[in-house]
């Protein structure tokens, strides 16, 4: 049986969204602190906030009232 592209995309889409959700439960077991932020924290591209001319946001140390717009964090036991 010869398969479609559509049909393959299909099972790659399904295989994928497995190994995202198997990764992130791994990923969260491991965090031993989460906190808010009111925008970005860090960034990879380096001197991303310098070059931007963007302040990074600011840790808070309450859960805010409203998502919208914030940043959840979350640290294992390594602080990364």
């Amino acid at each position: 049986m010869v398969k479609t592209l559509l049909e393959l995309q299909e099972e790659l889409n399904e295989f994928t969204d497995i190994q995202f959700k198997n990764l992130k439960t791994k990923t969260e077991e491991q965090v031993v602190e989460w906190f808010w932020a009111t925008f970005s924290l860090f960034d990879l591209d380096p001197f991303y906030f310098e070059f931007s001319k963007i302040k990074p946001g600011k840790k808070l140390t309450n859960v805010p009232k409203s998502i919208l717009n914030k940043w959840q964090y979350g640290l294992n036991a390594k602080d990364k």
